[in-house]
Formats: C-alpha cells, sequence, structure tokens
C-alpha cells in the first residue's frame, strides 16, 4: 500500500516554531485530529461536571433530612440519571476518540518515515559516508516515535489542562468572582517561570537528544563488530566502552 506523502519536509521545519511544525506535519489528517479533540472535550466532561452534579445532590440531601420532605428526593434522581448517563456515554465516545486519533498518528508517523526514506535516498554518497548507520536509524526511528508521544501528551495533559482551567476559571467567575483574581495573577507568574527556565530546558534537552544520537550510532557500530571482537578477546574493552558511554548518556539526562 503506497504511503500518502504529499508533502516533502523542504520548507517544514521551524526551529523556533515547534507548533506550527507540527500542525505541518498533521497534513491531512488534520480533520481527524479536530474530530479527536472535539471528541474529548464531551468525553471529559464528567471530570467538571460531576462535581457540580454531587454538591447538588449533597445539598438536596441535607434539604430532605431537615425538612422531612420526600420533594427534595426527586431532584436528586433526575442528577442521579444524569450522572449515569454520563458514566455510560465515557467508554463508546473513548472508543470513538481513540479510533480517530491513533489513525492520525498512525498516518503521520508513516508519512514521515516516508519523506524521510526518500531524504535518505536523495544525499550524497559522502553524506551516508560520514554519518554512522545508528544515527539515521534514531531519525527514522526514535525521532519519529517522539513526536508520536508529543502528540499523545498534549491530547493527555495539556488539553485536558487548558480546558480544566478554563471550565474552572469560568465557574469562579459566576460564582465567586474574588476567586477568579487567584487565577488572573497565576498567569503573569507561570509566564514568567516559563521564560526563566525555558532557554536551559531546551539546551539540555538538545545536548541529551544529541547524545542520544551518538549513542545509537556507537551500538550500531559495537554490534557489527562483534565477531572480530570476539575473534580478538576484546569483549571486556567493548563492555568498558559501552558502559562509558551509556555514563555520559545518563549524566546528559539528569
Amino acid at each position: 500500500m503506497k504511503i500518502e506523502n504529499e508533502k516533502s519536509l523542504d520548507g517544514v521545519f521551524r526551529d523556533r516554531r515547534p507548533l506550527s511544525t507540527l500542525w505541518c506535519f498533521v497534513g491531512s489528517d488534520r480533520w481527524k485530529i479536530a474530530g479527536a479533540l472535539v471528541v474529548y472535550i464531551f468525553k471529559h466532561s464528567p471530570t467538571w461536571i460531576l462535581p457540580i452534579v454531587a454538591g447538588k445532590m449533597i445539598n438536596y440531601l441535607v434539604d430532605a433530612i431537615k425538612t422531612q420532605s420526600h420533594e427534595s428526593f426527586r431532584p436528586m434522581l433526575v442528577y442521579a440519571l444524569i450522572m449515569l448517563g454520563l458514566y455510560l456515554s465515557n467508554v463508546p465516545l473513548h472508543m470513538v476518540f481513540a479510533s480517530l486519533f491513533v489513525k492520525a498518528c498512525r498516518n503521520i508517523e508513516a508519512r514521515l518515515r516516508s519523506s524521510l526514506v526518500r531524504r535518505l535516498q536523495q544525499l550524497s554518497i559522502s553524506f551516508h559516508t560520514s554519518t554512522s548507520t545508528g544515527r539515521l536509524q534514531a531519525k527514522l526511528l526514535r525521532d519519529v516515535e517522539a513526536i508520536q508521544r508529543l502528540m499523545t501528551q498534549m491530547v493527555h495533559t495539556i488539553v485536558p489542562g487548558l480546558l480544566s482551567v478554563v471550565f474552572i476559571l469560568s465557574y469562579c467567575i459566576y460564582k465567586q468572582p474574588e476567586v477568579a483574581l487567584f487565577f488572573v495573577a497565576a498567569v503573569p507568574v507561570a509566564s514568567v517561570l516559563r521564560y526563566v527556565f525555558r532557554k536551559a530546558i531546551n539546551k539540555r534537552n538538545r545536548e541529551f537528544r544529541s547524545r542520544v544520537e551518538v549513542m545509537s550510532g556507537k551500538f550500531a557500530e559495537m554490534i557489527s563488530m562483534i565477531p572480530v571482537a570476539r575473534a580478538h578477546a576484546l569483549e571486556e574493552n567493548e563492555v568498558a566502552r559501552m558502559d562509558e558511554e551509556l555514563a555520559e548518556v545518563r549524566a546528559k539526562g539528569l
């Protein structure tokens, strides 16, 4: 089955605009991602609605105990049915979300690897002579998987976090406007902290990623040289060399 490769990687990558670059990688699967996000909002809605519904039920229960009236139990039944409906809808909505999101991720991985393979075939012989096979394999496998993990983390961590903040802030403004001032004051503080630590974090991540690529190249070289090392009884030297490399990678990641 031929991989749909409507765009080359030329002009797509922008170091200072990672989200724009990621959006270009999505390509023709943007509608799948958008649909998955819409379904995710409905799937995740019980997280915000259930605390409010539970609070309403507790209030009606307290009123029923105080007044010794059975009239308060009717709204409780309605809220209980709402909670049951939200719980039952979670499973089919999650199946729809997973189907859309996984299909989009697999299409993106296939297109990226197809573009990388095409580019590797176009590069000069001198480039392939001077670049280790392990580093190229890391580009094709590990880096593409890192993009897929980034998308998964964004959908499962950043998106629900943003939606929760928006919902909580809106509810606080509606119920207790003075409490919303805390969230408004926290935004500039978070922005300043992000600006202060961004450069250091990006630098360490680049160094770690570069070191992992070097390690991948040395692993590939070691595997190809195992028969030679065994023939000359140099196994311990190879183990010591790779242990030293692993220690350096670990130090870069700490």
